[in-house]
């Protein structure tokens, strides 16, 4: 996952602020706006599970059900069809900073990695820790599984914007 993060990351620093800032079409989000939604995901994926760790003792462990809540997600989201998405996750600045955009994304990755440890120290790795806006709880592992198919999804967009601008 970091890796590919990374790997994005060093393909579009090239950019000029004005071309990662310039959406394709009227609607249509910018570079920058991809990676923000990305962003503001992952932050809020983060701030829930740290909130939800507050009461581990409640938490269930994930199953066939998540798994297939999973499967079905990834599903429709590999169809070429467009979903709308929760408001706080989909109202993204019309403009933003490089540099200030990866250094967000290196905090929220940090927090994420502190957090995968926590979990895996007090064993909730298949504690369903995460809510997802759709498919409702789901554990660690589905949760950056998730992340990665959120990223790869986004990806394609990504490259379509660079290209249309070029």
């Amino acid at each position: 996952m970091e890796t590919d993060r990374l790997n994005l990351l060093a393909g579009l620093r090239s950019m000029t602020n004005d071309e990662f800032n310039q959406q394709p079409g009227p609607g249509k989000w910018s570079i920058a706006q991809v990676l923000l939604h990305l962003v503001i995901a992952e932050e809020g994926m983060v701030r829930y599970t740290n909130k939800k760790l507050q009461y581990s003792n409640t938490l269930k462990t994930s199953g066939l059900v998540e798994k297939v809540k999973v499967a079905a997600l990834k599903f429709c989201l590999w169809l070429p069809l467009k979903y709308k998405v929760p408001k706080w996750i989909d109202d993204v600045p019309a403009s933003a900073s490089f540099d200030d955009l990866n250094q967000r994304w290196h905090v929220v990755r940090t927090e994420l990695n502190r957090l995968i440890g926590h979990l895996e120290k007090e064993n909730l790795l298949n504690k369903n820790v995460f809510k997802h806006p759709v498919i409702k709880r789901i554990n660690i592992f589905q949760a950056l599984g998730f992340i990665q198919f959120h990223f790869n999804h986004h990806l394609l967009q990504i490259v379509r914007v660079k290209k249309s601008i070029e």
